[in-house]
């Protein structure tokens, strides 16, 4: 996506076992490749998702979101003790929360959920776009 390439435009790496032996340090190295090119500026005006094409800095939002809501997902499934961090939360009640119904209706979140009584700030935002799971 950085890149400015859609999935229409085909993938190149469609046949590639991006991961090989060792799938830690090939996701690793990917993802350091990715940092740099943002690093240094080298990305698409446009990033192109399948849900529709975005401003390089509203794609980096999207990508952020949607990091951040997965390493969340991810531990709960797994058992992990995680916690997102106080300003992440406030980026993501900034700038998810208010458009979190126009991301339900693509189908990017589930249902909101009510959050219980007492609820932390990280429990409301996970309620508010519908991941909080007790």
């Amino acid at each position: 996506m950085i890149a400015g390439r859609a999935s229409a435009d085909g993938d190149p790496y469609a046949d590639a076992d991006l991961l090989g032996d060792d799938p830690i340090a090939s996701y690793d190295a990917l993802n350091d490749a990715a940092g740099a090119a943002v690093r240094s500026g080298q990305f698409a005006e446009t990033f192109r998702f399948t849900y529709g094409d975005y401003s390089a800095a509203d794609g980096f939002s999207h990508l952020s979101m949607y990091r951040a809501f997965q390493a969340w997902s991810i531990a709960k499934h797994f058992g992990i003790p995680f916690h997102l961090s106080p300003e992440l939360i406030a980026g993501l009640n900034e700038h998810v929360v208010p458009h979190a119904d126009e991301l339900r209706q693509w189908g990017v979140f589930p249902p909101a959920i009510e959050p219980p009584a007492g609820a932390d700030e990280e429990t409301r935002l996970l309620c508010a776009v519908g991941y909080w799971v007790p």
